[in-house]
């Protein structure tokens, strides 16, 4: 219920983006029930293996035009004909399109799959990867039908972004975002992830740290945007935030920090030479200028503290 609250709250204020939180919810706790009755399986699965059959190579899935769509290999399984299910060790499975191209793959230390329902559980180390995004983790939960990966502990997702520089030349340079977190959930359908718990994240220019995150991808996987919420700190050089709720928009250079309440607000403090530190109900400021608007702000200069009441409507810039 705490989650939902909070998905409900964040995404109020961000509605423009046309994601659809409560949807989203509702299909990941259906997927949940499926991932604890996995769990399941695989102790009782544990118990039941006797000489389990080596390097294993089986087509899961198959296009309509018959072409292999899921390949899993392994060290070690044995098939469970009664239920359908697959034990294995070392497993790898592989997706691929009609042209034979490995889009994504996923390596499990030791897990079940699920013929039937085409998922899986994971105990151990797990590693999925998916265009240029890699995730790993231990305890996962996997879905090939529904492209979803659920990371119960020590989540880690990387993926390589393109990002125009703020030079004067505007060159691109390829870079590292990553994300570091508890727990996650991975949909790689909508190229949303979900981080929850003691969240750090870093793109080599803004580093982020909170209770939880969204981590939005483009197409390409690369990153276009983090929403991320609870006890929230952003640092880019000498600037430093705090606040409780977080929109950074990575291809538009965007930042916009949200306070709890009008007592509690967003802070931003500059430790440059002629820095001073903002506070506000919101503030905004882009990463490549000097601009900063502030709704409701407090200004401290040198130690000097006053209401923003020179500025029209409460705000400043």
């Amino acid at each position: 219920m705490r989650i939902l609250t909070t998905i409900f709250a964040m995404f109020a204020m961000f509605a423009a983006f046309a994601f659809d939180a409560a949807e989203w919810q509702f299909r990941k706790e259906v997927l949940m029930r499926e991932a604890e009755r996995l769990q399941a399986v695989y102790t009782a699965s544990v118990a039941r293996v006797k000489m389990p059959a080596e390097n294993v190579c089986v087509p899961v899935e198959t296009h309509p035009d018959g072409s292999v769509k899921t390949l899993v290999t392994a060290s070690k399984a044995q098939f469970f004909t009664d239920n359908g299910i697959v034990w294995a060790k070392d497993l790898q499975a592989k997706d691929f399109d009609t042209s034979k191209k490995n889009k994504s793959s996923i390596f499990a230390e030791k897990c079940v799959v699920d013929r039937e329902t085409k998922s899986g559980w994971i105990e151990g180390a797990a590693k999925a990867v998916h265009g240029s995004t890699e995730v790993t983790g231990e305890r996962v939960y996997v879905s090939f039908a529904e492209n979803f990966v659920m990371i119960y502990s020590n989540a880690f997702v990387r993926s390589d972004d393109v990002k125009k520089s703020t030079n004067k030349k505007g060159d691109s340079a390829k870079t590292n975002v990553e994300v570091r977190a508890d727990k996650a959930d991975y949909d790689r359908t909508e190229g949303v992830v979900f981080m929850d718990g003691h969240v750090r994240f870093d793109d080599g220019e803004y580093s982020l740290v909170s209770d939880r995150a969204w981590v939005f991808l483009s197409g390409t996987n690369e990153l276009r945007r983090v929403v991320a919420s609870g006890s929230v700190a952003v640092t880019n050089g000498l600037k430093r935030g705090y606040c409780d709720k977080v929109l950074y928009e990575r291809k538009a250079g965007n930042i916009t920090m949200y306070g709890r309440s009008q007592k509690e607000l967003a802070h931003l403090i500059d430790e440059g030479p002629d820095g001073g530190e903002l506070q506000g109900t919101r503030i905004f400021f882009r990463t490549d200028a000097e601009q900063v608007e502030v709704d409701n702000p407090i200004i401290t200069v040198k130690g000097d503290v006053k209401k923003a009441d020179i500025f029209s409507e409460g705000r400043g810039k």
